[in-house]
């Protein structure tokens, strides 16, 4: 399934405070998912403050980025709507800004400046009481940067475990039954007549997920019920 992608708030990262934007009026959003659904497409959006969340789900969006501002009516909205949407924070971009950015100009100064050290705090208020309340969140997000490259998406998990308080078992749900459910795919989950897409890993990931970080160290990788490693 296709989608389209519309930020619906700004970026403290883009300019101070501007997280708390609107990128787009609600009749421009609601024209922008009128066409989308008609053609069936998905809608995804980027998130932060608490009026883009509401936004988002008054008019379908399938997934929603970040969600950093989110208050208690945006929580129980977002409740309200957990079999119908889903919502990532991205934290991987996070913390490489906060901790692994310096050679890239992004000094913790400028990090701090960016906002990240003050979002991530709140995240970690947040994702924990939306995974108490049922709402599918999922890894994954803003990879492709120079100081967050794509390949290194697997530690998101640790950092769900490490920053948000999930178990190893709840991280790797997260990142393959509703990775799966998210997609609409028969993936994600073991069972017959669904895609076999299963990493074989050394060590047990449901007691330390970091195992899951090195490709190279995985020891066999099956894409659709064939062997390519």
């Amino acid at each position: 399934m296709d989608s389209i992608k519309l930020l619906l708030s700004g970026d403290d990262a883009f300019a101070e405070g501007a997280s708390q934007n609107l990128t787009y009026t609600e009749k421009e959003v609601a024209a922008a998912a009128n066409e989308a659904h008609a053609r069936g497409l998905w809608l995804s959006g980027h998130a932060q403050s608490a009026e883009s969340v509401k936004i988002g789900l008054r008019h379908g969006f399938r997934i929603l980025y970040h969600c950093s501002h989110a208050d208690e009516e945006t929580l129980d909205l977002l409740e309200a709507k957990k079999d119908e949407i889903f919502v990532a924070p991205a934290v991987g971009l996070r913390y490489a800004r906060m901790y692994e950015a310096e050679a890239f100009g992004v000094t913790r100064e400028v990090a701090e400046k960016m906002g990240v050290f003050a979002e991530v705090e709140r995240m970690q208020k947040l994702y924990p009481e939306m995974r108490r309340r049922g709402i599918r969140v999922l890894p994954g997000g803003d990879y492709g940067f120079p100081y967050n490259p794509v390949g290194r998406n697997a530690r998101d998990l640790e950092l769900f475990v490490k920053l948000f308080g999930y178990t190893e078992k709840e991280a790797l749900v997260a990142s393959t039954k509703l990775g799966g459910e998210l997609m609409g795919l028969p993936v994600g989950v073991i069972q017959p007549g669904w895609l076999a897409d299963l990493l074989l890993a050394p060590g047990d990931p449901t007691q330390d997920v970091t195992v899951l970080q090195e490709p190279r160290r995985l020891l066999r990788i099956m894409k659709d019920g064939r062997f390519i490693k």
